[in-house]
């Protein structure tokens, strides 16, 4: 996995360690600090999830750490180097979801980074294959 990380260039490297940030942080956090996070899932995320959760008296927080099982997975995806179209194209997609989600004023003052994260990661998306590949 690292070695093939380490052949890519520094430019792309740097894309996609941004990226993966972007989504490992909150995952991890959000098992720390899940009250801090509880607060960006969508109301008819958690509305569709208690009509399975309230009867099974499950908490919240395991949709919240469901959706940062996904986050976690797709940061590592992307930095493992396999594919990476798949992931960064899924990443995209989740952050323009939320910035959709998220369009009044004050909810798009936190998010509106979002869509600076999508676009690089769809800049990994398309990058040409070997071409990002140092030479020599």
């Amino acid at each position: 996995m690292l070695s093939r990380f380490f052949r890519l260039s520094a430019p792309e490297q740097l894309l996609r360690v941004a990226v993966a940030f972007a989504f490992l942080y909150p995952a991890i956090d959000a098992v720390f600090e899940p009250s801090m996070w509880l607060g960006y899932l969508p109301p008819f995320a958690t509305a569709a999830f208690h009509v399975l959760a309230v009867p099974l008296k499950i908490s919240d927080v395991v949709l919240l750490h469901a959706f940062g099982l996904l986050e976690f997975a797709l940061a590592l995806w992307l930095l493992a180097g396999r594919s990476v179209r798949i992931p960064a194209v899924l990443m995209a997609v989740i952050l323009f979801i939320i910035v959709g989600l998220n369009l009044d004023p004050a909810s798009f003052s936190v998010v509106f980074r979002d869509i600076s994260i999508a676009l690089a990661a769809l800049a990994i998306a398309f990058m040409p294959t070997g071409v990002s590949q140092k030479h020599g």
